[in-house]
């Protein structure tokens, strides 16, 4: 996406601009954005009808989200409608530009429920690892802001001379190799609580809507397995949805995790898990820190992910809207506030998935010592690039807000510190 913003100002100057040409444009950058999402599609349809409704949502968002890109066109073009001078075109269009994506950033998804937007799309996601720290210390609208000013000085460049096009397009390689050179830091030694941390990726499918016993075994499994290969190991940390089913309605099994966990050479060992809970007719998405056999605390999760775990207030109304998302799956959303895990003199906030990309508040915890925890089901989409977003994203959170991360799901686990060096997790 930013690579095309040299094009759109150039066909800016042009007086080329149109509503369907930006229609167009956001149907081709939204489809391959979120064409991973599409795998939900099949992966929680339970009969084949469902499919078809579901692939018709997806396709709705698409074209939703493209039709405030055709607004965006349309605005920039009737703004220097009347306006000759090129450098003059562009100070209103860059203005118009950080109005469009802050939008899609916090507010664009206000029809379905809730006033939220969505940061897997912010053009920064993808040069979040070319961008030096130092660049985001007044905020990624800044920064967006100097990256928009960016592009259109290439575009005057180009503009006032067409032989310079092509240093234009030199000028911003060199200048992306300068910023990725510059914000890379040599790995120093991991911090020693590190050491003790493990992930677990489970093999991860669809479990059957009734609980089984063989879901709790193969997890146990996976724990024993672990801890005789890490001996040092003191925690063992599990993504999203690792057990799929209400743990705190099944204290067997808990004992039975103990019981694998007593048999190591550490046998005080922390386990963070996510996993449903139940109370009364309410489910939530849930994560739990469990320590000597017992639940010590846990987080439900406080987004429902649209269309999947929430649905918009008026879908009642809409006969299909049966049929795309079946309700009695669907989770209730927690209005609590986050309680801390804390583990030894370790404190972590946890957040699980949806709560790290749509409209999050990590500013809150801004200036608290405490690291945040974020469980990540990325299974369904791990054979596509959105594994690769959905993490860019929580490190271009970590660069604005300064806050330690830690990043578990089934594709990687990595530890984020203050100064957004990364330390891999051991993994089995």
């Amino acid at each position: 996406m930013p690579a095309s913003f040299i094009l759109i100002f150039g066909a800016l100057l042009e007086n080329k601009l149109t509503f369907k040409l930006g229609f167009l444009w956001g149907c081709i950058v939204y489809t391959v954005q979120i064409l991973p999402l599409l795998s939900i599609a099949y992966l929680t349809s339970t009969v084949i009808s469902q499919i078809i409704p579901r692939v018709l949502v997806w396709l709705i968002m698409v074209i939703y989200t493209a039709f405030y890109a055709g607004l965006w066109f349309f605005f920039m073009q009737l703004s220097t409608a009347r306006i000759t001078h090129f450098v003059y075109k562009l100070c209103p269009a860059v203005l118009i530009s950080l109005i469009f994506f802050t939008w899609l950033d916090l507010m664009f998804l206000w029809p379905f429920g809730l006033l939220e937007g969505y940061a897997c799309i912010y053009p920064l996601v993808p040069l979040v690892y070319f961008l030096p720290s130092y660049v985001f210390f007044s905020g990624k609208s800044f920064v967006l802001f100097i990256l928009l000013l960016f592009c259109s000085g290439i575009i005057s460049l180009s503009f006032m001379h067409k032989k310079s096009a092509l240093g234009g397009v030199f000028l911003v390689c060199y200048a992306l190799i300068i910023m990725r050179t510059s914000s890379q830091v040599l790995q120093e030694q991991a911090p020693a609580w590190l050491k003790h941390v493990i992930r677990i990726s489970p093999p991860w499918v669809f479990e059957p809507e009734k609980y089984s016993w063989v879901s709790a075994r193969a997890l146990g499994n996976l724990i024993e397995q672990a801890l005789t290969h890490n001996i040092h190991a003191e925690l063992i940390i599990f993504p999203e949805s690792a057990f799929q089913y209400e743990l705190n309605k099944y204290p067997e099994v808990l004992a039975y995790w103990q019981t694998i966990s007593e048999r190591s050479d550490s046998p005080d060992i922390g386990l963070i898990i996510g996993a449903h809970r139940r109370v009364g007719s309410h489910v939530y998405n849930s994560c739990y820190y469990i320590a000597q056999g017992a639940i010590k605390n846990y987080y439900d999760k406080q987004h429902g992910l649209l269309w999947l775990e929430r649905v918009p207030s008026w879908s009642r109304y809409i006969t299909c809207a049966d049929i795309c998302v079946e309700r009695h799956r669907l989770f209730a959303q927690s209005e609590q506030a986050r309680e801390l895990f804390n583990w030894k003199d370790i404190s972590f906030i946890p957040f699980i998935c949806s709560d790290n990309f749509f409209s999050p508040k990590h500013d809150n915890y801004v200036g608290r010592k405490q690291i945040m925890l974020c469980l990540i089901n990325d299974a369904w989409c791990r054979h596509s690039f959105l594994p690769q977003i959905l993490y860019a994203t929580v490190y271009l959170q970590a660069r604005c807000t300064g806050l330690p991360v830690l990043y578990v799901s089934h594709t990687r686990g990595i530890f984020i510190d203050h100064e957004q060096r990364e330390f891999e997790l051991p993994f089995f």
